[in-house]
């Protein structure tokens, strides 16, 4: 809530450091433990590139609302079909981008 448009960019080894601690809300929201959990909480006008490393398909497998009320959309990293290697759940007022380029 700084009334500035921010830009944020987070790769996947971005993601597995940032999440050395459980994110239990985001897990407890999804009812499963989750590896290399995080939330980005935002605003409108800010904006997120969820970057693959052309290494992880990342996709958006759907939204929760947690106990605030806030809405996130929940967006996977994983290797083709498998399961997530790493999770994000994020504020739906965050213009989201990923870069799904798998070499």
């Amino acid at each position: 809530d700084n009334t500035q448009d921010d830009a944020l960019s987070l790769s996947f080894d971005e993601i597995v450091d940032l999440s050395e601690e459980s994110d239990t809300s985001l897990e407890a929201l999804l009812a499963s433990a989750l590896p290399n959990a995080i939330s980005v909480y935002g605003d409108t006008g800010d904006t997120l590139t969820l970057d693959g490393q052309g290494l992880y398909s990342v996709n958006q497998t759907g939204t929760v609302t947690d106990a605030s009320g806030t809405d996130l959309a929940v967006y996977a990293f994983s290797v083709g079909a498998g399961s997530a290697l790493a999770t994000v759940g994020v504020d739906v007022d965050v213009d989201v981008s990923t870069s799904n380029v798998v070499a």
